[in-house]
């Protein structure tokens, strides 16, 4: 990664992205450029090669979060300061996880788990750096399936059914 700054808060993002087990393109080095904007304190984006990052606190208690990285991971949270140290907290997010199994009969192929959840929450600060986040929600569009990627989405599939979670 290389940062350089542009005026005094803003900055041009250079970077070579290697991951041998990521959604898209496993093993091929991807060259990324992004710039940082944080025209306020109110106000920060990263926008890059494939991911997007925006924090928008539009009141002093109040800020929205949200995240997106190619191709399926999306990440939005709106949180809420009730007073130090408890913040509430609602969110939507769209996650994956790969795997590659042992034994697998064709090298390419991984384990692959997709789902979508709807929570909310509390964090509570106990001390400078230590926290606990306790969250509530609904998780759907769940499923499994073996393949070398996600347009093998069909092949050797397991729907989870949908259903609530704490945390």
């Amino acid at each position: 990664v290389l940062r350089i700054p542009v005026r005094k808060r803003d900055a041009w993002i250079f970077f070579l992205n290697y991951g041998s087990n990521r959604e898209f393109l496993p093993h091929v080095p991807i060259p990324g450029l992004g710039y940082s904007y944080n025209p306020s304190d109110q106000l920060t984006a990263v926008i890059t090669t494939g991911i997007v990052s925006v924090e928008y606190r539009p009141l002093e208690k109040l800020t929205l979060t949200a995240l997106y990285v190619a191709v399926r991971t999306v990440d939005v949270r709106l949180t809420y300061q009730l007073f130090r140290p408890v913040r509430l907290w609602v969110g939507f997010d769209w996650t994956n996880e790969r795997y590659l199994l042992a034994d697998r009969a064709d090298s390419d192929d991984r384990l692959f788990y997709y789902e979508k959840r709807v929570r909310a929450g509390a964090i509570i600060g106990l001390a400078r750096q230590a926290f606990v986040d306790i969250a509530v929600g609904y998780s759907f569009d769940r499923f499994y399936f073996e393949g070398e990627d996600f347009d093998e989405r069909d092949r050797n599939r397991i729907d989870v059914e949908s259903g609530p979670f704490g945390a």
